[in-house]
């Protein structure tokens, strides 16, 4: 039974010791930019832990790109980590992903031919379609009525919304890199 209540004094005084005690700071533009440069960094030294011998290099490309966008959503998080500032970095994190779902989309799209290539445009005008109507039903359904409320729910919808276009972007990049096998 000691053993026990000292694990549990020791476990509550490591998680008191690492709790957050600071308040949560405003990620300025300035400081976006600083996080942004401080991950091109981290991204390059990934990049070079990397070897080609077991990894594509379109997949070392994939991946450099992805863990940047994560890790300044993360970064932004650790800094302001409010719900504002949590809807702030999902905010960021949608924009970065955005950019690779166009990145990926297009070199999809440069590899196939003739009418292939407005299948892909056929099926990505019924993605964002089914996107935008999945944005819909979650913002209903975050509603107080159906969710019990709370500033969280911005939360909850904005990850939600993140998701889909990072299992998007996933999936394009996927078919991109299986053509190149």
């Amino acid at each position: 039974m000691k053993k026990v209540i000292i694990i549990l004094i020791a476990c509550c005084s490591f998680l008191y010791s690492n709790a957050q005690t600071d308040s949560p700071k405003e990620v300025t533009p300035e400081l976006l930019k600083k996080i942004k440069s401080d991950v091109d960094v981290e991204s390059s030294a990934l990049k070079a832990t990397l070897d080609t011998n077991t990894y594509s290099l379109s997949f070392i490309e994939f991946i450099a790109d992805t863990f940047k966008v994560q890790q300044v959503a993360s970064k932004m998080m650790e800094i302001d980590y409010s719900t504002y500032g949590i809807n702030n970095a999902l905010d960021e994190m949608v924009k970065g992903y955005d950019v690779l779902l166009n990145k990926y989309y297009n070199k999809l799209l440069s590899k196939l031919k003739g009418e292939d290539k407005n299948i892909l445009i056929e099926s990505q005008r019924k993605w964002i379609a089914f996107r935008d109507a999945e944005l819909h039903l979650l913002g209903v359904l975050s509603k107080e009525e159906y969710s019990g409320g709370g500033t969280i729910q911005s939360n909850i919808l904005g990850a939600s919304y993140s998701d889909r276009i990072i299992n998007r972007v996933i999936e394009l990049f996927y078919m991109y890199d299986n053509m190149l096998k």
